[in-house]
């Protein structure tokens, strides 16, 4: 699944006043149509601005404005049916947003890749508002100077918080703490928490015990100066404890916080989700030994920790890196000033190293993936080439499906993108029954997907085509497949950080004045998280994370045409050693996990260079070996003849005149046969006479 590095906060450029006014507004003339997934939350804004004015909703003198956001106490990037407050207030569906509400307006801010997402759900009243125009700017022309803009501490992390603040406090505005939540006072009838108990991921799949990481990390605090550790990353805490639970979609996490001292663990969470199994697991009754778990109750994590706060040193708190917020801004503040320490989340390395049993099982759920994918497109394909109709939804179903038959299956990792079309030029859509299309063979089907399996998480991007696709769908489609191979078959000095290669996925683009709009990678968990810290490969300079043996992350360059097509392809890599006897530098390489083949039919071999070729063929050598194995074990014979068809070798023959360098080679070698046969031709008549 692509992902993007997006502050929302952070510092722009100046803008000119008329982008201050918003961005055009499609479809909201008077006589317009609607579109049929725009939603109307008039009334509901108007409720929040009565509770702006209301002292006891804000604990002191009225508000300005306040701000919304679309994470949870946890900053996740998926959040539960209870938390999604931003889609309540403002029928905006997509993950990455903010919005503020003044007296007199409503405005939501998003990335690029949302904006016409957005810009079709939000009501016409709103103001949509792009990352060029930071939020302080657009409020010191709405807000009179001096006065108050709020939000909820608990729903900020605190390194976004103080970078707002300050941006607030330079235009003569104050940024204030609301700890009631205003959307959910009003928001009746709200969605509930799960039920669902938490449930031990066991050794088998886990690797190590639970305790043991739990001395890994304190081991890290020593080494830090920490008398406490704050964990409020959920799946921090799955994999810390060896617990997983379903208390947010596509994410097996328990909701959850953990204070670790170097003599106590104090688990706060909703106790009713916590049965006897788990309890025994953590040795939380009638234990108080240093590897015992205290259970306490969740909504108790504040107090506590203000409490527990009184007898440490230094209480070291996570701050924001790669794809982890850190704790929120309530978390921060509780802390009394001269006892914090910001620090990167020692798990946060720890978890993404994963261990011998965590690797296989990596490569195990990868391989019943690749089953499933081929089970559901040998079908989907058959089905499309008989003429029958299907569409978007349907395929996705159908995917979803597959890999549900798989042994030890948890869902998918995300929801499932099929995008056909010109709906494959929005990198994040995702198929509803407002923007469905019909698939057939016209044009270009995006498919990004992914599952949890008890072994491990995946993710793969692939792109079809059932017809005849077009001379520039095949150039743009293999110049993707270039950048995706560069960077997956680099072999470089352990030193290089993650932001060094992403130039090699990108430059096959470049060379034709075009681009993708989005990271080249991310880190993904072990039955967690699809999108884990501390590995983000993407163009961004600040980037001096270093690879380390063990890390999974996916390779996913893309292409996309405005209201034409999609194009994106994603493998899984794992980054092992690689031997250079002839260097005294560790070296690393990339081993590709994720099993399923490219389309054939959109690949335009004379493109490819050599090398591209060889790890292209190796590749399907690899899939042809261990998936088609897999395939005749399970029966799943259509599938298997589907996967042989995708994955023939190439000849050399069929991309020998595909280079320049291969080009010169081959005309030097037809000059040397023409001048060698003219010396013979001259020395035969020499000799004739």
């Amino acid at each position: 699944m692509f992902i993007v590095f997006f502050l929302l906060f952070e510092s722009f450029l100046v803008t000119d006043s008329s982008k201050v006014l918003g961005l055009a507004r499609k479809r909201c003339d008077i006589g317009d149509d609607p579109p049929p997934n725009r939603s109307n939350t008039t009334e509901r804004v108007l409720q929040l601005r009565a509770e702006m004015r209301r002292s006891h909703s804000v604990q002191g003198s009225p508000i300005d404005a306040y701000l919304i956001t679309a994470t949870d106490a946890h900053q996740n990037e998926f959040v539960a049916d209870k938390d999604r407050r931003l889609e309540y207030i403002s029928g905006f569906t997509g993950a990455i947003g903010s919005a503020v509400i003044t007296m007199d307006k409503a405005a939501i801010w998003t990335i690029d890749l949302y904006l016409s997402q957005a810009n079709e759900e939000i009501p016409c009243d709103w103001l949509l508002m792009n990352q060029s125009v930071p939020v302080a700017e657009w409020l010191a022309d709405e807000v009179q100077a001096g006065h108050r803009v709020g939000a909820d501490p608990k729903l900020i992390s605190n390194s976004q918080w103080e970078i707002l603040a300050k941006q607030l406090y330079d235009v003569s505005l104050y940024f204030i703490a609301v700890k009631n939540n205003l959307v959910d006072i009003n928001w009746s009838p709200k969605p509930n928490h799960t039920h669902h108990e938490a449930t031990i991921h066991p050794i088998e799949y886990a690797g190590v015990h639970w305790y043991q990481k739990v001395t890994m990390v304190r081991d890290a605090m020593k080494i830090e100066g920490c008398d406490s550790l704050v964990v409020t990353a959920l799946d921090e805490i799955a994999w810390l404890l060896n617990i997983r639970a379903k208390d947010i979609p596509y994410y097996p996490v328990l909701s959850s916080y953990i204070i670790l001292t170097k003599d106590q663990i104090y688990l706060f969470a909703h106790t009713r989700k916590i049965g006897t199994v788990v309890k025994d697991h953590l040795r939380i009754e009638g234990c108080f030994a240093s590897n015992c778990v205290r259970l306490r109750p969740y909504e108790l994590i504040l107090d506590d920790l203000a409490t527990m706060t009184q007898k440490w040193k230094t209480a070291c708190l996570p701050g924001e890196h790669l794809l982890t917020p850190g704790v929120s801004r309530a978390i921060f503040f509780t802390v009394p000033p001269d006892k914090r320490k910001t620090l990167v989340s020692p798990i946060a390395r720890l978890k993404a190293e994963k261990n011998e049993i965590e690797r296989k099982g990596m490569h195990t759920a990868h391989l019943k993936d690749a089953v499933a994918f081929c089970e559901a497109m040998s079908y989907i394909e058959k089905m499309i080439n008989k003429g029958e109709e299907l569409d978007e939804i349907e395929i996705a179903d159908l995917l979803d499906e597959s890999r549900r038959a798989q042994l030890n299956n948890e869902g998918i990792s995300f929801k499932t993108i099929v995008a056909f079309g010109k709906n494959g030029a929005f990198p994040h859509y995702e198929p509803k029954n407002t923007t469905v299309l019909m698939v057939d063979k016209t044009n270009l089907l995006l498919i990004d997907s992914g599952a949890q399996y008890l072994e491990g998480t995946t993710d793969v991007s692939r792109t079809f085509h059932f017809g005849h696709p077009t001379a520039e769908q095949k150039e743009m489609y293999t110049r993707v497949l270039m950048g995706h191979i560069n960077l997956a078959s680099l072999i470089f000095p352990t030193s290089v950080t993650l932001s060094e290669i992403d130039i090699l996925a990108r430059a096959p683009l470049w060379s034709v004045g075009q681009d993708y709009n989005h990271g080249t990678g991310h880190g993904i968990g072990t039955f967690l998280s699809v999108h884990e810290g501390p590995i983000l490969v993407s163009r961004h300079p600040t980037l001096q994370e270093v690879y380390r043996e063990g890390y999974f992350f996916s390779d996913e360059p893309g292409y996309y045409k405005e209201d034409h097509y999609g194009i994106r392809l994603e493998n899984i890599l794992e980054v092992i050693s690689v031997n250079k006897t002839d260097t005294v530098e560790k070296y690393f390489t990339f081993k590709p996990v994720t099993l399923i083949p490219f389309e054939p039919k959109l690949i335009n071999l004379k493109m490819l260079s050599p090398g591209q070729v060889k790890w292209l063929n190796d590749y399907y050598i690899k899939i042809s070996n261990e998936v088609g194995t897999e395939l005749k074990r399970q029966g799943r014979m259509e599938a298997f003849h589907w996967m042989i068809s995708k994955v023939k070798m190439i000849p050399e023959r069929a991309y020998a005149y595909g280079s320049a360098s291969t080009i010169h080679n081959k005309l030097l070698s037809i000059f040397l046969i023409l001048f060698a046969s003219l010396l013979l031709l001259l020395q035969c008549t020499f000799l004739s006479d």
